[in-house]
Order: structure tokens, then C-alpha cells, then sequence
């Protein structure tokens, strides 16, 4: 009966201009309740009685059921149980009637699929059971198939889902006792609409207006009942996509006026049918493009289903829920299903901006609006009265769980999947005037809740929350329009009068004070205490907005070419890239701005004075006034255009991206050069990239630009841009066929990223201080280990790294989202150890020692990523067995890091600090130290649990920037030549640097000269940030080695390489030597020491080498290597060196000079003694010119010839 009176109303063709569209309703056919019933009776013996029965014992618990909205579980799973016998008698033996079997036959025989749709009391005007009853979508018109289908439909009715949803919303008894009466269980066969099994194949952009566009209209915006304002949302593929949230769906408002404010959402795939059910398709085209930035309407069928929609809110007398199919070539509305909308009553109330001004930022949390609810502010006693969820779907599910007065706790739900406001989901929180909103890193969100230990206020009408205590005091009424401050621009367009504005802008005298500010205009036109003065206000606000657009346009805009901007068919292909040229820009955006103007002055004229504040119908037009002035720039939204971002963009030019060459006039190519200068690490790249980006149209920016946002979130631009973009293009290639390659790559592993980038939401949003308190410690750990740890010591996130290639951009990605879970899970256990709530500090050990196994425990996993013979160790062996060092340490540790010969013991407090003599970087994986003489040598103290701690981060760092070496061809990295020659010496063999000028280096050992052994050093890691690269090499020296990392930070151009010199045995007089020896260089390499350390087995040395002399620091490093060696107290320098010494010694400016004296500093045993035999007070480390006049002081007391003597 309702489809029939649907159809009915809709009879006649909508006309928009000279268009016309036609309305109507797919063929059905309905099953009765009664043939339904009678069919129940007969196979399932007595169904009345049966019911009865199974209600009878709850017919008396109305009042309490009514109490708590909430169906008692055992009732529930009874009704269930009854609902699966159905299902297997309809699928056995359901009979049609006559007209039926007709209808089914026709069907197949045209290769139609079905919906079979439960048509019950699903929704009234009171009660909204959106969604509560089945339908089943994609059904092949045979009886078998039917069958099953309509038993899945009448079971539905007795369903938990139904019958949650429906006891939910209940306000008085006789709601709870229609829910055991006998169940109305009518069912509906229906045509589908839609596309073919597998969904159409598109060969180029102009078939995407050949699919279907499903959808659902609230025929009056259901959050503020802005009179006269439709609410539209569709999505291409299938409805289900939009009704259930399961897809991106643009969003359009359609005023009275017929103007139409469109945001239009990248729909990335959508839902086709399948052999059975539905499937989801990626929204591309064979070549690899995307068509997903379209919009899924034109303007013109936006108007038309609006115009549709005011017609049966006329017939129905009530503001309705349509569900509907546009299909565009044949331009037919099919309306698929209507219900009336159910909201409860709006008692709007906000926080003022003085207020909220004094909040600190870190007590707020900025959401989108879904749904306001009743508009109220709310204040939740306590973080648990927020829920938190990834979907809606997931929200409603926990909801319907709750009793009544768990649900009277929530004062707000935030999820963070797109919701659609017209969803079923977000239907049934409106009804139950709960308070919805997104936010996109719901992670974030609830470590942020969970850390706050007071009240939450819920400010439904802002989209925010606020962790504040004190008393609020919020104002009565709507702070403004609850539509979503957001808008496309360019995406619609229309012949639309613009003489208001036009009269407004050159002919309007200004009679009121309007301030200049356009926070203060835009409250004035929300609020305007007349007619004359909301003119006033929207003259400036219109002057204003003029001056900047003209500004963008290079100063020609003109009010009578606006007709031929802002809907151009050929921009819609540039709405992706802000619409290309900045005139077009500035056009599109006065033109979305002059609607919104008129809309607002038609509004105006028809509001009494008494009346005009914060009238709905002013808010709205002022709430996109207000994007088109400043709105976010949503990666998700298409054209997000403003005109502060447009101007901010504008004043960039190439210049500010390092390269040279015309003015860019497309925000769509500053952006894509913007990449080259935000993330390339050399000019090289740059201008590679420069060359790329010329080739490409503003559309195929577009395209890799939308890629290239997943990859920014992610953190893998920098490997993107330096690794993977020079392996694929060179200067001449085909740019549009990159584009093609890198879209394909990244659609095969979309999966991938899209599971990546969850973690990395997670990841952004976990709270570190959430184990600060003991009391909460289990419960967040478990969290910790569900949410985050659980993933990443999966199989299927191991299986990411079978096996490891080359340039493979998913791996290079897992690393980047990887570091960031060791960033937080160490910073998490720091965190936990400087706790001051802890009282009992034994519970505070073992909760880090729970967490440190964790740790140890995700190092033990990726390490196995690895191939096994990947650690170089010493010269004696070639290989350190990945396995060997694991079972070595295993052979001491108990689990993560206790002898077993001395027990576990935990020690309290001493646990949470390091042991005297362990040392991280001998200990550690890879760091070609011997393991077995690390743990069995002098090294007979227990370690403590800080120690295994930090082994533990040591390990996992090294694990990374090994397997990021194995990923990355580092001859594909475009590096400056500065840092590329730092690599080549510190890369290989390091012997012919110890045969200086035909000299030799000698170590002594028992008064028997021994020639220096070859060092070979090797590059074992890679590590590749938004900060720039690191390289990181290990060289061998038996039982004990060093390790160089250089670093190159490329946003300031600084090369710093560091030092790390291990020795299994304490050898505190070489470690002095060493750093008193690069204390010296500096005056002689252009070098600057930036740090150095002595531990007791380490000396570590940082420099900037920025300007050094790149082959005089590497021989100055081999001095170094060789003073590891404790017989190294002379070593031999070549006479001719010190012949020259007096004459160079005051003149070091050429690098001939230097290399003389550095060679000089090699006779160093007495200037050694001498300078530890000066007054400590006059030589201090770090004071270079006092140790230049110490050492020239030396050298001129010492006799030559003694000193050739002292050589032996």
C-alpha cells in the first residue's frame, strides 16, 4: 500500500528548465501478512499459540522492560530460535499465489534481480525501526531463491535487531505491548535497480553518467527542519552503499530557491552485484584512473529529486526518508522505499566563544557533526560517557546492548568511519537524541579521553568536546545552522540570477556601523537586528570577499561573466586540483558565494523583523558563506575551496619550491611541485620531479595527488619521492604512463595501505600516559595488545615482508608505520617508570616487566623477517647467524633478560636503572660485537630490567634499518654530491687510506711491528624519514668494533656523521685517546665535534661535517680504528712528514697542509703524556685554540731528532 501510494504520488514528469525527468516506482508485488500468516499456522504447528506462549511470561515485566529499553536475553534468543524455523520451513515450502508465480516468471525471463524487502510496521511517526527488518538484496527470481529470502525476511521481524531497535525508542506501555502481539509480517518482491552482475565496464570518464546513482532524500534536513531545504546523499553502485554507511556518499542541499549546495566526497569503490549478495568494485577505469572525485549528480538532477521529494512530503502531509535510484541516461527516479523521518524535539543550547576561548587547547577535541541530537550541551560524568567506535554500525550495535540507564550516561557518540546522516544507524541515534560525530583518528580520541579524569562537555552544535570541571553556563538557541561548514566549489553551476548581489556590491550604501572583522560579520548576519543592518553586513562581507578574488584573478573579475565560470562540464575533471587556473578559481568560488547570498537575501524578504534571529532559514546560507570563506582542507572532500586557502596558495610561486622557471598558475601544479620541495632530498630530485610534474595535465596531478595523501599519512613520502620515483621515471619518460604505473601499484596493494594507515590512525591516537595509573594499568594494556600489538605479531602482517624486494613501496610503508609503534610503545614504558601514582613500586616493576616482554617479544618476531645471515661480526668470522645471537643470549636470559644462573630476582626500584657495566650498543644485534664474550668476560653482574629494556629498543631499531637496507636500492637515492661522497669513503675497504704518501701505519705489540689489518666497513642499515636519510655502517675489528651512522637533514642541508667505538673489556685509556684525539681535529678538517661521550665500554663522537674535507675526516677515522688497539702507543710517521712540520704548522689553510700535520698528530704517545700532564684548568675539552697552542707549544719544546728516535 505505501509503494502504491508512492507511486501515485509521483505520476506526473518533473521538469527542470527544458528537462525532463521521469518518477516512478519499480515493479513489486507484495506477499501479504496474511498469506504469510496462514502459511505459519499450517507448518509450524499453532504459530499464534507458539508466540503467545513464548511472550506470555514477559507480558508482565512491561514496566521494567519499558524502564531499562531493553528486551530480556532469554525472550530474545527464544524468539531467534523461532525465527530459524521459519527460515527452514519458507525455504522448504513457501506456496505463491498465482500472480506471484506471474511475477517471478516475468522477472527471470527479463534477467531481472529482486529485492525482497520486509514492508511491515517498520517506521511511523513515532517510532523509527530503520533497518531492524531484512531486506535481501540481489536475489535471483527463482522459487528456490525466494524462498529463502522471504524466510529471512519474516524471521527478521522477530529478530534481536528488530526487536532491540524497536523496544529502544519505546515511550509508553502499549510500545512494549505491540512487541508481543502477534507479529505483522508482510514481505515485498521488487525489481532491482541497478547494474549488471559485476558491475558495468567503463572504457572513460563520460561512462560514469551511464551508471546508476542510488540514494536517500530527507525531503525536509532533519537535524534543524530547515523549512523548505532538502537533504540529499548519493554514491554510485548500490543503495546499500549509503544506507549503511558502507561507502563515501556526496552530500547536496537543495534549497527552495532551487539552489543547490553540494559536497561531494571521493567515493573510492562502490557495491555491484554479485553472484549472490553484493561485492564492492574500485571506482577506476581500465587505464588505471580513478573516477571517484566525480560528482555522482549534476546540479540540474540534484534539483530534480528535491522537486520529487517536496512532492510527496505534500502527498504524505510529513517530512519523509525516501530511498531512491537515479539512473541518468534514461533520467528516471525510482523511489525504492519511504518512511516518515522521526526526530525527537530540538531544545538547542551552546557555549559562547568568551567561553570557550579560555579553554586550553589541550582540554579541547574538534569533531565533525553527523547528528546534534536534541542540540543541547551535555555534560558526561566521566570519559565512559563517550562512546567511541571505528563505524556507526559498530555505535548502534553497543547501544542496543546497554540498559536504559547506561544509555542515559552516553552523551555523545564519535566514530570515525564517513557516516552518512541519512544512514539507518545515524537515523536511529537521531531518534534517540544522541549527539553524533566523526572524527578521523578516533584512536587519538580515546586516549585523549582516556587520560582526562573529570567531566566531558558535549557541545553537539560545535562538533566539540572539552575536558573542563568548572560550571558552563551555555546560551539558549542555535549557535548556528547544524549543516556541515563545508562546500565543493565548481562542482554545480546554473544560469541563477545574480542582481541582488551585483546591486549589493556597486550600487548599496553602507547606513550601519558593520565592523571590518569577518568573525563579527558573519554573527551579525546569524543574528541581525534588522533587515537594513543583514544588508549592511553582507555588503562588506561581499566588498571584501570581492577585493581577494579579484586579487586571485589577477584583477579582472567582472559580475557578468560569472554565467561563464564555475559549472564549465571541463572543470569537473580539474575539481580535484582546485580547478586549475586562478581566474577560474576566483569565478567558481563568486559564484558559489552568490548563491549562497541570494539564498540568504530571498530568506531575508520573507522573515518578519521580530523573528530574524538565528532563524534556520538565515543560518544556512551563512554556514556556507563561511566555508566559501575559510573551510579545512578535507583530503575526502572534492574542491574544498576557500578563499583564504586559494590567497595563501596564490602567493606561493615556484621560487618558494626551489626551482625557477614561469609563474605556476595552477594550485594543482604549486601542489605537486610543493611535494619536491617538502620531501626531495637533492636538487636533482627537484627538478626530475619539475619535469614530471610539466608533463602531466591538472587532471592527472589530481590523480597522483589523491595517492599521494595516503602515502603523507603514512609517512612514506620521503621513500616515495627519493627511492621508488627515481626508479621510475627519467627525464624524457612517458609521465602519464608513470602516473598509470604508480595508480596500478597502489590499487593492487590497496588492502595494504588501507589496513596500514588504520594502524597508523591507532597508533596517532594511543595516549602514552594511559599506564601512569596502576588501578587502570590491566585494562589499557589489554587494550594495547588487542588494538595495536595483536597486528603487528600477526602472520599477515609478517607476510608483508615475504619476501623482501627491492623498492617495494607496501614494505617500505610497514617500516614507516613501524617505527612509530616503537616511538609510542617506548615511550609508553617511560612513561609507566616515571609514574609518581604508583605506591606499591613492586607492582610498578612488574608491570613494567610485563610490558618490556612485549617488547622483547615484537623484536624476537621481526627480527625473523630478516635472512638469517645478515650481521657482519668480526674478521674472524664472516657472519654472525641471526639465530646463533639469539640462542647465545637465550643461553643467559631468562624471559626478556634474567641469568638463570643467578634466578629471578627483581630488585625493586635498582630494576628501573641501568647496571654499571652493561653497554647497549656492544650487546646488541648487529652491532658485530661477541656476543658470547659480552655475557661470559668480565660481565658476571646480574642485568637489570632497564637493561633488557633497552636492549630490547636497541634491537628493534637495528631490526628496521636493516630491513629498510634490504628494501631500498641505495643507488636509486638522488643524494646532493656532499653526502654521496661521505658514503662512497665510508663504504668498503678502508686500507688504502692507511698507506698515506707512502708511509705506513704500525702498531707495535711486544716491541715486534705489526702492519694494521684491512678494515672493512659495510653498510648494514638505512634510515629514510620526513627529516632526511641516515646511513649506518659496521666495521669489524675481532673481538670488539665500531659503528659510523651518517645523517643527512636535508631541509637544512646538515651532513652529521657519528662514532661509535665498542671494546668488549674496559679500556678506558683507548677510549681517552680517542676523544681526545677528535677533540683536536676539529681545528684541522672543518669539522665541528658536536658531543662526545665515554662509557665503559664506548666512546661515542658526533660531528657536523657539513664543510669537512671528505678524505681527511676518513683518514682521520682509520687513526681512530687503530687506536682501539691498546698496542698502538707509537706509530710509525714518515720522515719527510717532519721535516715539513715547522714550516706548515702556522699555515693550515690548504688540505695539503693538513693531511701533513694530521699525519703529524700520529706521534702522539708523548704529546699524549704531555697534555694529561698539564694543569687540568688550562686545557678543557672542547677549548680547540688552547689545545692548537698546546699542541704548537709541544712541538716547538720537543728536540727533532729525539722525536725520530722515539719512533724505535
Amino acid at each position: 500500500a505505501n509503494l502504491a501510494k508512492l507511486n501515485q504520488s509521483c505520476s506526473r514528469p518533473i521538469t527542470i528548465g527544458a528537462v525532463e525527468y521521469t518518477v516512478k516506482v519499480p515493479d513489486f508485488i507484495g506477499v501479504s501478512d496474511e498469506h504469510v500468516h496462514d502459511f505459519l499456522q499450517e507448518k509450524i504447528s499453532d504459530f499464534d499459540a507458539r508466540w503467545d506462549a513464548l511472550c506470555a511470561p514477559y507480558r508482565e515485566q512491561q514496566e521494567e522492560i519499558l524502564a531499562n529499553k531493553k528486551l530480556p536475553d532469554d525472550f530474545l534468543s527464544a524468539a531467534e530460535e523461532l525465527g530459524e524455523q521459519i527460515k527452514r520451513v519458507c525455504l522448504k515450502e513457501f506456496k505463491f499465489t498465482e500472480g506471484q508465480k506471474k511475477f517471478i516468471t516475468t522477472a527471470n525471463a527479463k534477467e531481472y534481480r529482486l529485492m525482497v524487502r520486509s514492508t511491515g510496521k517498520e517506521d511511523t511517526a513515532e517510532m523509527a525501526n530503520a533497518g531492524g527488518n531484512t531486506t535481501v538484496i540481489n536475489v535471483e527470481p527463482t522459487v528456490e531463491a525466494i524462498r529463502s529470502a522471504i524466510g529471512e525476511v519474516v524471521a527478521s521481524y522477530i529478530g534481536k535487531k528488530s526487536l532491540s531497535q524497536r523496544v529502544s525508542v519505546a515511550t509508553e506501555e502499549k510500545h512494549i505491548n505491540d512487541l508481543f502481539e502477534r507479529p505483522f509480517m508482510p514481505v515485498l518482491l521488487q525489481v532491482m535497480i541497478g547494474e549488471p552482475r559485476g558491475g558495468q565496464q567503463l572504457a572513460a570518464f563520460e561512462d560514469v553518467a551511464t551508471l546508476p546513482v542510488p540514494g536517500v532524500m530527507f525531503t525536509t534536513e532533519a537535524e534543524g527542519f530547515t523549512k523548505g531545504l532538502v537533504h540529499i546523499q548519493t554514491t554510485f553502485g548500490h543503495n546499500e552503499g549509503v544506507v549503511n554507511s558502507l561507502v563515501p556518499v556526496d552530500t547536496w542541499y537543495v534549497s527552495k530557491h532551487n539552489t543547490v549546495f553540494p559536497i561531494v566526497r571521493h567515493k573510492h569503490e562502490r557495491l555491484v552485484p554479485g553472484d549472490h549478495g553484493l561485492e564492492r568494485k574500485k571506482n577506476t577505469l581500465p587505464n588505471g584512473e580513478t573516477f571517484g572525485f566525480l560528482p555522482s549528480l549534476t546540479g540540474e538532477a540534484a534539483q530534480a529529486i528535491a522537486q520529487a521529494g517536496r512532492v510527496i512530503e505534500e502527498n504524505y502531509g510529513q517530512h519523509m526518508d525516501v530511498e531512491f535510484v537515479l539512473m541518468p541516461q534514461t533520467r528516471t527516479i525510482y523511489l525504492v522505499q519511504a518512511r516518515p523521518i522521526v526526530a525527537g524535539e530540538k531544545k538547542p543550547t551552546y557555549l559562547t566563544d568568551s567561553f570557550i576561548k579560555d579553554v586550553p587547547e589541550m582540554q579541547l577535541m574538534q569533531c565533525s557533526k553527523v547528528g546534534v541530537g536534541r542540540a543541547e550541551v551535555a555534560v558526561a560524568e566521566s570519559a565512559d560517557g563517550i562512546m567511541v567506535h571505528d563505524t556507526l554500525l559498530q555505535a548502534l550495535n553497543v547501544y542496543l546492548q546497554k540498559k536504559s540507564d547506561e544509555r542515559n550516561a552516553i552523551k555523545c557518540v564519535v566514530v570515525q568511519q564517513a557516516s552518512a546522516a541519512t544512514s539507518h544507524e545515524a537515523t536511529m541515534f537521531r531518534s534517540f537524541n544522541m549527539p553524533v560525530m566523526q572524527h578521523n583518528n578516533v584512536g587519538h580520541i580515546h586516549g585523549w579521553l582516556t587520560s582526562q579524569k573529570g567531566q566531558i562537555v558535549v557541545d553537539p552544535q560545535r562538533g566539540l568536546l572539552l575536558a573542563i570541571d568548572e560550571k558552563i553556563a551555555p546560551v539558549a538557541g542555535w549557535f548556528e545552522s547544524p549543516l556541515p561548514r563545508q562546500l565543493s566549489v565548481g562542482v554545480v553551476g546554473g544560469m541563477n540570477s545574480h542582481a541582488a548581489v551585483q546591486r549589493l556590491l556597486f550600487d548599496h550604501e553602507v547606513r550601519h556601523d558593520i565592523s571590518s572583522k569577518m568573525l563579527d560579520i558573519f554573527e551579525i548576519l546569524k543574528n541581525p537586528e534588522s533587515k537594513a543592518q543583514a544588508e549592511d553586513a553582507l555588503c562588506v562581507l561581499l566588498k571584501r570577499l570581492f577585493a581577494g578574488l579579484k586579487q586571485l584573478a589577477g584583477g579582472r573579475l567582472h559580475m557578468h561573466d560569472l554565467g561563464k565560470h564555475g559549472f564549465n562540464p571541463s572543470l569537473l575533471a580539474d575539481v580535484n586540483t582546485l580547478l586549475g587556473a586562478k581566474s577560474e578559481m576566483a569565478y567558481a568560488l563568486l559564484f558559489s558565494l552568490s548563491c549562497a547570498v541570494e539564498d540568504y537575501l530571498r530568506n531575508l524578504e520573507q522573515i518578519s523583523d521580530d523573528v530574524l534571529a538565528r532563524n534556520m532559514q538565515l543560518l544556512y546560507p551563512v554556514q556556507f558563506m563561511q566555508a566559501l570563506y575559510n573551510q579545512m582542507r578535507d583530503p575526502q572532500i572534492v574542491a574544498p575551496i576557500s578563499l583564504a586557502t586559494l590567497l595563501a596558495g596564490a602567493r606561493r610561486d615556484v621560487r618558494s619550491v626551489g626551482l625557477s622557471g614561469a609563474p605556476v598558475q595552477s594550485v594543482a601544479t604549486l601542489d605537486m611541485l610543493k611535494v619536491a620541495s617538502d620531501y626531495g632530498f637533492s636538487l636533482e630530485i627537484k627538478n626530475r620531479w619539475a619535469g614530471f610534474t610539466k608533463g602531466l595535465s591538472s587532471l592527472q596531478q589530481g590523480i597522483l595527488m589523491r595517492q599521494m595523501q595516503l602515502l603523507e599519512e603514512l609517512g612514506s613520502m620521503p621513500m616515495f619521492v627519493n627511492v621508488i620515483f627515481p626508479s621510475m621515471y627519467k627525464q624524457g619518460d612517458d609521465a602519464v604512463g608513470v602516473v598509470r604505473q604508480i595508480v596500478r601499484l597502489m590499487e593492487h596493494n590497496a588492502d595494504s595501505f588501507k589496513t596500514l594507515q588504520e594502524m597508523q590512525q591507532k597508533i596517532a591516537g594511543w595516549d602514552v600516559c594511559v599506564f601512569t595509573d596502576p588501578a587502570a594499568f590491566t585494562k589499557q594494556w589489554n587494550r594495547f595488545e588487542q588494538e595495536l600489538l595483536h597486528y603487528f605479531m600477526s602472520d599477515d602482517f609478517a607476510n608483508m615482508f615475504q619476501p623482501l624486494e627491492k623498492n617495494n613501496l607496501v614494505q617500505m610503508t610497514a617500516l614507516s608505520v613501524m617505527h612509530k609503534i616503537v616511538d609510542v610503545f617506548d615511550t609508553s614504558i617511560k612513561s609507566l617508570k616515571g609514574s609518581t601514582e604508583y605506591v606499591d613500586v613492586q607492582r610498578k616493576v612488574d608491570n613494567v616487566h610485563i610490558m618490556v616482554v612485549a617488547y622483547w617479544n615484537l623484536f624476537e618476531r621481526w627480527v625473523k623477517f630478516l635472512p638469517e645471515n645478515i650481521f657482519p661480526v668480526s674478521r674472524e668470522a664472516d657472519y654472525w647467524l641471526r639465530d646463533d645471537w639469539m640462542q647465545d643470549v637465550g643461553k643467559y636470559i631468562e624471559i626478556m633478560g634474567y641469568f638463570k644462573h643467578t634466578g629471578f630476582n627483581m630488585r625493586g626500584l635498582s630494576d628501573l636503572e641501568p647496571s654499571v657495566g652493561f653497554n647497549v650498543a656492544v650487546a646488541a644485534i648487529g652491532s658485530a660485537g661477541r656476543i658470547d664474550e659480552v655475557l661470559d668476560g668480565s660481565y658476571k653482574q646480574r642485568w637489570t630490567l632497564e637493561d633488557y629494556f633497552t636492549l630490547s629498543h636497541q634491537n628493534l631499531l637495528v631490526t628496521l634499518s636493516y630491513l629498510l637496507k634490504y628494501v631500498v636500492d641505495v643507488n636509486d637515492l638522488l643524494l646532493p654530491y656532499s653526502i654521496r661522497d661521505f658514503h662512497d669513503i665510508l663504504s668498503g675497504d678502508f686500507t688504502y687510506f692507511v698507506n698515506v704518501d707512502g708511509g705506513e701505519v704500525v702498531l707495535y705489540n711486544y716491541g715486534q711491528a705489526m702492519r694494521v689489518v684491512n678494515f672493512q666497513s659495510s653498510l648494514v642499515g638505512l634510515l629514510i624519514n620526513e627529516n632526511g636519510v641516515s646511513f649506518y655502517y659496521n666495521v669489524p675489528l675481532r673481538g670488539h668494533s665500531a659503528r659510523f651512522v651518517l645523517s643527512y637533514y636535508y631541509k637544512k642541508n646538515d651532513i652529521i656523521a657519528e662514532a661509535y667505538f665498542y671494546r668488549n673489556l674496559a679500556r678506558p685509556q683507548v677510549f681517552k685517546r680517542i676523544a681526545l684525539y677528535a677533540d683536536i681535529l676539529d681545528i684541522y678538517l672543518s669539522t665541528k665535534l658536536l658531543s662526545s661521550r665515554i662509557e665503559s665500554n664506548l666512546v661515542y663522537l658526533s660531528w657536523d661535517v657539513t664543510k669537512a674535507y671528505v678524505g681527511l675526516f676518513k683518514e682521520a677515522l682509520v687513526r681512530m680504528l687503530v687506536l682501539m688497539y691498546p698496542s698502538a702507543q707509537n706509530i710509525y710517521i714518515p720522515d719527510d712528514h717532519w721535516n715539513t712540520i715547522y714550516a706548515l704548522k702556522d699555515n693550515l689553510d690548504s688540505e695539503s697542509n693538513r693531511k701533513v700535520v694530521l699525519s703529524a698528530l700520529d706521534y702522539y704517545s708523548p704529546f699524549y703524556q704531555y697534555l694529561m700532564g698539564l694543569d687540568k684548568g688550562r686545557v678543557v675539552p672542547g677549548n680547540y685554540q688552547e689545545l692548537r697552542d698546546a699542541m704548537i707549544f709541544f712541538m716547538n719544546q720537543q728536540d727533532l731528532k729525539r722525536g725520530k728516535d722515539l719512533k724505535r
